[in-house]
């Protein structure tokens, strides 16, 4: 589309970052990134949180933190998108970091910052301590239906199977993954 000197606008960008994290085209998205930076894209929002997500998705979790704290205007989807890729890496620390920052960025807290990150963390802990069916509940827990709607998502499911995995117990992880299948979960290239 460039080279035919048809102008990228922003939904072209997130979806090129979209495809090229899915596909694992890693330098087409440092690519995108760099156009992003010299053509004034990136105060836009949607693509910032775009590539947030796209590091994130090449577990490049670190590049995704360098581009949030250049993000001249955060908003609460950019931090969650962060912390997203931090529960992705496991790195439960930076996390909490970025949640204590948020107040000082002037950014508060939603249904992801509080419930999401915070249960992923739980599931996690259990399982490295090898409290099983404590990590159970809590993930169970989070399953609960409000209005027809489950609140798990792939962070949350990745988490739980990490912990059978890790804990030898293999079974579950076959019956929890069929489990995420049958609620309409598709997973990603961690899992």
């Amino acid at each position: 589309m460039h080279t035919n000197a048809v102008s990228l606008d922003t939904y072209a960008l997130c979806t090129t970052l979209t495809a090229s994290s899915k596909l694992q085209h890693f330098n087409f998205g440092k690519r995108i990134h760099a156009h992003v930076t010299k053509s004034g894209f990136f105060s836009s929002v949607f693509v910032t949180t775009a590539l947030i997500h796209y590091y994130s998705k090449s577990i490049n979790v670190k590049d995704a933190a360098l581009v949030f704290d250049e993000i001249p205007d955060k908003n609460n989807v950019c931090a969650n998108a962060l912390l997203s890729g931090y529960s992705q890496a496991g790195l439960w620390i930076k996390g909490v970091q970025l949640v204590r920052k948020m107040p000082v960025l002037k950014l508060k807290y939603d249904h992801f910052t509080c419930l999401h990150w915070i249960i992923s963390a739980l599931v996690q802990m259990y399982g490295k301590c090898g409290m099983v069916e404590k990590a159970r509940l809590v993930f169970k827990l989070d399953g609960m239906q409000i209005q027809n709607e489950t609140t798990r998502d792939l962070v949350l499911w990745t988490s739980m199977l990490g912990v059978y995995g890790k804990n030898g117990r293999y079974k579950e992880v076959i019956d929890l993954y069929r489990e995420m299948l049958q609620e309409g979960i598709k997973p990603d290239g961690i899992i």
